[in-house]
């Protein structure tokens, strides 16, 4: 968890009733995005999933394939045997194989499937998808477990250059991580600020409103991080949090009639 969470847990402490408010979930930061293998198609990969805040992990087992040249700028690149690759899986990501169909492709995936994620991308061609997945069947994952690979990978947008590649499996994660709700934008930036300032987190909104619950601004007292949905509600919000004493919480109508936020306000001067 970011030093933002512990900060705010220490905040409300005397007012649990306000703690109850926010969901430690919004909290665990950008999505995390698992690589296997590190061909032209991973780093196509690497260079647009950053640039939707995805904190990215590539695997090989081939050093001289990681040269950090070749990605972009706080890509994590780990280099040891794919058998070991469950030692570096976090609790929550979305999994990637792009070395084909092969023994450490397979490997991968046992890995992945034994973890719990909900999504496995694997690079292949229908025939060989069909035959790992039945391989899978056959060596005892259950079909509810077979159900979360994904491949042949991607939307079908008929990609054929590795960035067209990269950006339909980008596209088909957006949508799982997406389907049937709003996501908080929290950027990681904030989530680590340890400088003096006031939280302010939309804890509730109704209507249409640009900000989902769980959405995050962060005001010191010469900068603010992220956003609460601009206009007149992030204008005030701004104020109240620059003078904000107490934890509180507030309603802010929003545009038209019957849309609102509610915003609790964290100070941690």
């Amino acid at each position: 968890m970011y030093p933002m969470y512990t900060r705010v847990k220490e905040a409300l402490s005397p007012s649990p009733h306000l703690l109850e408010k926010l969901d430690p979930a919004w909290f665990e930061g950008p999505p995390h995005m698992i690589i296997c293998g590190s061909g032209h198609i991973a780093r196509a990969l690497c260079r647009i999933a950053v640039m939707v805040d995805f904190r990215v992990t590539v695997f090989d087992c081939k050093e001289e394939y990681l040269d950090p040249s070749a990605f972009p700028a706080g890509i994590r690149l780990l280099h040891d045997n794919y058998e070991n690759l469950h030692h570096y899986l976090p609790e929550k990501y979305f999994g990637v194989i792009t070395m084909g169909h092969d023994g450490d492709s397979v490997g991968c995936l046992r890995c992945m499937l034994d973890s719990g994620t909900e999504y496995v991308g694997v690079l292949a061609s229908r025939r060989l998808s069909g035959a790992l997945k039945q391989q899978m069947l056959a060596e005892g994952y259950s079909s509810e477990q077979v159900e979360r690979i994904y491949s042949p990978v991607g939307l079908k947008i008929s990609g054929i250059t590795p960035n067209e590649i990269a950006i339909s499996i980008l596209a088909e994660i957006i949508q799982i991580k997406n389907a049937g709700r709003r996501p908080a934008i929290i950027s990681e930036e904030l989530l680590q600020q340890t400088s003096p300032g006031c939280l302010c987190v939309i804890t509730d909104q109704e209507g249409h409103v640009p900000r989902a619950r769980g959405s995050m601004m962060f005001v010191t007292r010469n900068r603010i991080f992220d956003s609460v949905g601009g206009s007149l509600t992030e204008r005030t919000a701004i104020e109240k949090a620059r003078t904000c004493t107490i934890p509180f919480l507030q309603t802010f109508p929003h545009g038209g009639t019957g849309n609102h936020v509610e915003i609790l306000f964290i100070p941690m001067w």
